[in-house]
């Protein structure tokens, strides 16, 4: 992570601190803590589309610059479940 420029690093940083938030109250209890992760790929595929805020622009776009994704992890602990989800959103 220190490779990364600073702008970067501040997402890793706030997503960690939410994740210990939430994970070291629901830890505390009898029941086991357990954990799920995906990622899926949500990149638009076939013809390009009109992107939100650009009103001006009369023309769709042309291809993707990057893939966007949508990313999942779940914690679990005895009856309670909670899910933190993060979109790439256009």
């Amino acid at each position: 992570m220190e490779g990364l420029p600073k702008l970067h690093r501040t997402p890793y940083r706030l997503f960690s601190s939410l994740v210990l938030l939430v994970v070291l109250p629901l830890a505390s209890e009898a029941a086991p803590l357990r954990a799920g992760v995906a990622t899926v790929e949500i990149t638009p595929q076939g013809e390009g589309g009109f992107l939100g805020g650009y009103d001006t622009r009369t023309w769709p776009a042309t291809g993707d610059h990057v893939p966007l994704f949508v990313r999942a992890l779940v914690l679990e602990c005895g009856d309670r479940r909670m899910a933190l989800v993060s979109l790439d959103l256009i």
